[in-house]
Formats: structure tokens, sequence, C-alpha cells
């Protein structure tokens, strides 16, 4: 199955510093080939007369572009390029954003049980469990492509399950019951600890019980609507240069397939977009998983 199957979606909300389309509609419609063209807009920059426009496309990951891929993976250290050489040789499932022709991001999902040995070791159980491969080089990634990206991500994962049970009812490598998906946490707040002192910190600390829970704050609004609904976190330890940087960990979130729409849902509400209709192939996917295909 290719993204020619793909149905026709809302485009995302138009925003400060976000994605607004100009010349066609999204991702839907687009083939192992395509691209779709919006622009990137600043409005601050509107207000001076200005305005930056930038070409985004989107397509399936592939062989040709795998190297690419492997960069925008970079945070999973060694394992990044044979993880990347996993998400381009699965096409049914996943797509990278292009900016000006260079891939800015890729959203993916492999089986963990399947993938084990070139994703992070976690405590979470494997098997029945997909892991969200989201990788790239921006700290602030387009806020308004993530409920366009996640409603392809969960069609695509809907119409496997499909295809692998029309004429059999067996069971689909794709229908998850539970999800992984990485993020960058600040740990406790940066913020009001710089505006403590020294000595204020030092007593803070000594105050701390040996069980006391890291509170975790998010630059990213997807990975703060994973963590909200998160039945299990577990800090990675990530290798290579794209380490995080001090005061920040690699937080894995585990999610129960049934929080997906509900996750969905706040990702749209973070960016102002209530066009886009509610999540129901999440609910379908549940509904596949709890009938016993995972």
């Amino acid at each position: 199955m290719t993204k020619q199957r793909r149905r026709r979606r809302a485009r995302p909300a138009a925003s400060p510093d976000d994605i607004s389309d100009s010349e066609s509609s999204s991702p839907s419609g687009a083939s192992s080939s395509t691209s779709d063209t919006g622009s990137l807009s600043d409005s601050s920059s509107q207000s001076r007369g200005s305005t930056v426009h930038t070409s985004v496309a989107f397509r399936d990951p592939a062989a040709d572009i795998q190297p690419q891929v492997s960069a925008l993976l970079d945070a999973y250290g060694p394992h990044a390029e044979a993880l990347a050489a996993a998400v381009c040789r699965q096409t049914r499932v996943g797509t990278v954003v292009l900016l000006d022709e260079a891939p800015l991001g890729v959203l993916s999902c492999l089986s963990y049980a399947a993938h084990a040995q070139v994703l992070p070791a976690t405590p979470f159980e494997p098997t029945g469990t997909g892991w969200i491969v989201f990788g790239t080089p921006l700290l602030n990634f387009p806020a308004a492509l993530f409920p366009w990206l996640l409603q392809a991500l969960f069609d695509e994962l809907q119409w496997a399950v499909e295809d692998d049970t029309r004429d059999a009812p067996a069971n689909s490598p794709f229908a998850f019951t539970r999800y992984v998906h990485v993020g960058r946490a600040h740990v406790g707040r940066p913020d009001s600890e710089r505006r403590r002192g020294v000595r204020q910190r030092k007593q803070a600390k000594r105050q701390q019980t040996p069980r006391t829970t890291p509170g975790y704050t998010f630059a990213s609004i997807l990975d703060d609507a994973f963590y909200q609904h998160a039945i299990a976190t577990h800090v990675l330890r990530l290798e290579r240069t794209a380490v995080a940087p001090r005061g920040q960990v690699w937080l894995a979130m585990f999610v129960e397939a049934r929080s997906i729409p509900d996750i969905r849902r706040a990702v749209r509400l973070s960016v102002g977009d209530e066009n886009i209709p509610a999540a129901e192939t999440g609910q379908l996917l549940t509904e596949h998983a709890n009938g016993g295909t995972a």
C-alpha cells in the first residue's frame, strides 16, 4: 500500500512561525515520491512587511534518503544507521518532511519486539508495543505539523492492519496495544532553579528524600502530550554527540493505545487547530488490538 491511499486532511492552523498551506492540501494524496508545497512564514516578519516562504513537502521513507534519515535519528547514537535502514524498509508506515527538498523530520512506528536490537533497552514489554520513531535536527519543530503527521501515522497503521487482516483473521504486526515515544525532557524547573542562589539550591537538595521523583517539563507540545498520558517512563542512556544538554534527559514514555485519541486531541488544541476531525483511527486501532490481532 502506498501513500496514494491517504485521505485528504484539514490543513494545519495558521500561527506565528508555523506552517501555513499555500498551493496544496496536505500530505494526504502523496505518493512515495510526491511533494506537497506549503510555506513557512513568520507573523512578526509580516508585520514589518516581509515574509519568508519555504517549500515544504512530504514523502515515504526510502533507501535513496537513508543517510539523511540516519542523520535525523542521530540521537539514537550507534543504532541510528540500523534504525534508519529499518524505517526506510518499512514503506507502508512513515513520513519524511522535506524543507526545500532537504529532510527536516521523520515520523514512523516500528514493532519494538521485531526491532529490539536497534532500539534502546527499556523495562517496557516489547510484545504488542509500537515504538514511535521521530527525529529532527530542530529544537523547535514547526508545531502545526504535529497534528498532521500524527493523523498520517495512525491512518497508515490502521490501513496496514486492515490490509493484513482483510483476507484472513491473521495477526498484524501493526496492531499495537501500547506505544513508546521518546522526548527531550528538562529535569525539574530550569527557570526557577536559575533564579535561586547556590545556598538555596544546596538547602533544597539536602531536604529532598532519596525517593523524590524528578519533575519533567518539555519544550515540545508533542512530548508533553505523551508524558501527560504515560503509564510509565524510563530515562534512556543515549550515546554519541547528540546527547541531551545538561539538565535534560531523553525520556521514553509508555502509553496505552486507547490514550492515542486523547494525545492527538491535546496536540491539536495546543496548536489551536480544532478543524482536524477527532481521532477515529486511534479508536479503531485500539479495537483491532483488543480483538486479538496484536
